[in-house]
Parts: C-alpha cells; structure tokens; sequence
C-alpha cells in the first residue's frame, strides 16, 4: 500500500468517526430543551463544517497525481490538526 493511500485510508476513518459523533450529538439534540438545543445547534454547525472541509480535501487528495500528493501532504497534515481542534473544541462543549 502506498504512502498516499495509506494517509487516505486513515482520513477517510476520521470522517467516519466525525459523521458518528454528529449523529450523536444529533440525537442528544432531540432530547435537549430548547434553550439547550440552540447551543447543540451552534455546535453541531462547527462540526458539520469541519467534516464537510475534510470531505472537500479528501476529494482532492484523491484526484491528486503523485506529484501533486507530495506538494500536498504537508499542507494538508497542517489543516488536519487545525480541523480535528475545532471539531473536538465543538464536541467538548456537551460531553
């Protein structure tokens, strides 16, 4: 398996974990009252964003030729820990 498929592989699984802690964090929304429900929705906004960033880079990531992966990687491992911060700051606020 090479680098870059490597690296895909394991972006492609925190997306998946993104997508099952919004599912959670929407469901605890239902339960919520309402002045509960408009902070789970500020935050569940944050979290929508930070997985829909992810996606849109993945994408790219994957149409990328080889060269083009290599430019990337450092840039895109940067923009990880910044996303995967936010997403855990907005996960924080209801745990």
């Amino acid at each position: 398996m090479t680098e870059k498929n490597e690296f895909l592989m394991q972006f492609e699984k925190q997306i998946e974990n993104w997508n099952t802690e919004i599912k959670k964090m929407e469901a605890e929304w239902e339960k919520a009252q309402a002045d509960a429900k408009i902070q789970y929705e500020e935050s569940l906004k944050q979290m929508r964003e930070e997985r829909d960033k992810a996606q849109k880079k993945f994408r790219e990531l994957q149409e990328a030729s080889d060269l083009a992966w290599d430019d990337m990687r450092k840039g895109t491992e940067d923009m990880w820990n910044v996303m995967q911060a936010s997403f855990n700051s907005a996960l924080s606020r209801f745990k």
